[in-house]
């Protein structure tokens, strides 16, 4: 750590983070593993989202994480608004052949707290389209490998503008499908877990 990380003089278990929300507290530990007690460091890292606090647990020999926990918990349950039928124009008597396109309808407000035996830590991880289930971004040059950029809310409402229709331009509305896309994802992994698909099963 001391290599990538400043330590200051008056604190010396307190490190200047570049790029954090503020420096990190780090106090030496041991930590118990399959192979052993391994000499580590517990640090404290606020995000560069100044919102979430993670708690880590970083090999001292290989810096490698060797446990992260994020405690920070929203006063509200996350939400997002979303499509929550099959198609932002979905068809008003199904089955029934249409002679034109359908109106466009509203999106609608959904929770993110996901179903309690599917998603016991809910939908959402952090600030972000971020969680236990999946991780949503999107990645525009298509780099292989790269983390997605999320889409990003510090007060837990995911409420980003959309408009669809001629002449909108998709590109300017990435957050809005990102987080219609996290929505059905969690969705589906909730359904299937439901049905018997859960971690024993390969969930």
């Amino acid at each position: 750590m001391a290599e990538r990380f400043a330590p200051f003089a008056t604190a010396p278990n307190q490190f200047a983070g570049a790029g954090f929300g503020d420096n990190i507290d780090a106090q030496p530990v041991w930590f118990f593993t399959a192979g052993g007690l391994r000499p580590a460091w517990l640090v404290y890292v606020v995000d560069d989202d100044n919102v979430n606090a993670f708690e880590m647990v970083i090999d001292d020999a290989t810096q490698v994480v060797l446990a992260k926990n994020n405690p920070t918990w929203f006063d509200d349950i996350p939400r997002g608004l979303v499509f929550d039928h099959s198609s932002p124009q979905p068809n008003p008597n199904p089955g029934a052949p249409m002679k034109a396109a359908p109106p466009i309808i509203d999106r609608t407000e959904q929770s993110f707290a996901g179903d309690p035996n599917a998603s016991p830590m809910g939908w959402v991880s952090s600030a972000s389209t971020v969680g236990n289930n999946v991780i949503v971004g999107y990645n525009r040059l298509g780099t292989q490998y790269a983390m997605p950029v999320t889409a990003s809310s510090a007060n837990g409402a995911f409420d980003f503008p959309l408009t669809l229709g001629l002449g909108a331009q998709p590109l300017n509305f990435s957050d809005a499908s990102t987080v219609n896309l996290f929505y059905w994802v969690n969705r589906a992994h909730d359904w299937y877990y439901g049905l018997g698909f859960d971690e024993p099963a390969g969930n």
